[in-house]
């Protein structure tokens, strides 16, 4: 859990943290980044339109708990992932499902495709 948290959320943290001061010193992106996505992405947010759906302060203290073990983070330390956000939901379902039907048509093919022993 300790290495998903360093590589999703404090790793591109200090990335942006170490970026944005030059950024906002030249108050632009080097010409490298010209037409890319990390462009687009600031242009969209310079226009002031964008509204988060979700409260950030929430998720934070939710990350935490679960990065201590504490509270609603409490879960089993071989639990992998875990995902915030109400559109994750819909996602989450639509992948078991798509996974479930899988393992349904070909599972038997699929896992039965080593030598046969005599």
């Amino acid at each position: 859990m300790q290495n998903q948290m360093e590589t999703l959320l404090f790793g591109p943290h200090r990335l942006v943290r170490a970026f944005l001061p030059g950024v906002r010193e030249r108050r632009a992106l080097p010409e490298d980044y010209a037409g890319s996505v990390v462009s687009e992405v600031i242009e969209y947010l310079h226009k002031g339109t964008f509204v988060a759906d979700g409260d950030k302060n929430k998720a934070a203290k939710i990350i935490c708990k679960i990065v201590l073990g504490e509270g609603v983070g409490a879960w089993p330390q071989e639990e992998r992932f875990f995902n915030l956000g109400r559109r994750v939901i819909p996602h989450a379902r639509m992948v078991r499902d798509q996974l479930g039907h899988t393992l349904l048509v070909v599972g038997e093919v699929v896992g039965n495709v080593y030598i046969d022993q005599q």
